[in-house]
């Protein structure tokens, strides 16, 4: 059941969700912190979505599958800004 607030921002929200990976595995529990979901619709080419379809493939959703993608495309570019910037400060302030 999904817990409104957590540390005092109440557009986040933290769940919890049992799911199964496939049959006879055992039940892996996935948390999932984050804001509320909004509805969106994007056209994709039929390769595209045939090579998501595989990689996907019976354990995960398309949507699921997705999410995580793009979850994970979004961290690596914070993360390379981040570095970037990092770098350029260095190279501006050099030390003794």
């Amino acid at each position: 059941m999904p817990r409104s607030g957590g540390r005092g921002n109440p557009g986040i929200h933290r769940e919890c969700t049992v799911g199964f990976l496939g049959h006879g595995k055992a039940p892996i529990l996935w948390e999932y912190i984050g804001s509320m979901k909004e509805k969106t619709s994007v056209t994709l080419s039929a390769d595209v979505l045939a090579e998501v379809d595989q990689l996907a493939g019976r354990k995960l959703s398309r949507y699921a599958f997705l999410e995580s993608v793009l979850r994970h495309y979004i961290r690596d570019k914070r993360r390379a800004h981040a570095h970037a910037k990092d770098l350029a400060q260095s190279i501006a302030q050099p030390t003794n």
